[in-house]
């Protein structure tokens, strides 16, 4: 979130930027290329009863896990028949759900339930054509939802959005890191930064630093002496050069 007032900051103040080196969990190598990340959450109404009387209500629970086989389902037709890249360590692009909240008691009909789900996807697609996927299956839904329930309703919104990214291989800041990491080809990747962001805006960009994707964001995260070292290094090759 800072990175966009960071950038429009820079605009405001008329500063042309060359190049933007990103710091994030590369083992070094440059990464030229990554995914767009976008977060939705799907908030569906129902209608609560005693679950001895379930046909007088509308089970917000069930409904939204409907609409989770429906995500499950584009995922796998995406992995099965989607665009694929072998640049990236994941070549295709990806769905999946990652909470769920919902109802208050085993004998009562859930009248909520809420779930956010993820889009990962590969430069040159846009994930809103899930989203619409998502929401054209909801409204088959929503008849049979207010047949019981009037008020019942299926809401979709966004939460999180960065740009897919993909950088210019004859930048100036691309041979730039490529000498000064003796690599002479980039990388592309699954996880998310902020080049999109820079990308978008018309910055130059390269995502470069120590450590693996593989250990970030767990217990007990770790990035290995060496590569600590191998990062020293290339930071002494950059001020010297």
């Amino acid at each position: 979130m800072g990175v966009r007032r960071l950038i429009d900051g820079l605009r405001q103040d008329g500063v042309v930027v060359s190049g933007c080196i990103i710091g994030e969990p590369t083992s070094m190598r440059p990464v030229i290329a990554h995914k767009g990340i976008a977060h939705y959450r799907c908030r569906l109404l129902g209608r609560a009863a005693h679950s001895s009387l379930t046909p007088l209500g509308v089970n917000a629970i069930e409904y939204a896990a409907k609409l989770i086989i429906h995500l499950r389902r584009l995922a796998e037709t995406e992995a099965a028949f989607g665009p694929h890249q072998p640049l990236y360590d994941v070549p295709f692009n990806t769905l999946q759900t990652g909470t769920i909240t919902g109802g208050a008691a085993p004998n009562i009909v859930p009248k909520d339930c809420e779930f956010v789900f993820e889009c990962r996807w590969l430069p040159g697609d846009r994930p809103e054509r899930f989203v619409e996927s998502l929401r054209d299956y909801a409204t088959t839904l929503l008849p049979e939802m207010r047949q019981t329930a009037p008020e019942a309703d299926i809401i979709i919104e966004p939460l999180v959005y960065c740009p897919a990214f993909e950088a210019d291989p004859a930048s100036e800041v691309m041979r730039y890191a490529e000498k000064l990491s003796d690599c002479c080809h980039g990388l592309g990747v699954a996880y998310t930064t902020e080049a999109g962001l820079f990308h978008e805006a018309g910055i130059p960009c390269v995502v470069l630093g120590p450590g693996s994707i593989e250990q970030a964001h767990r217990a007990d995260e770790y990035i290995e002496v060496s590569q600590l070292e191998a990062c020293q290094d290339w930071l002494a090759r950059l001020v010297g050069g």
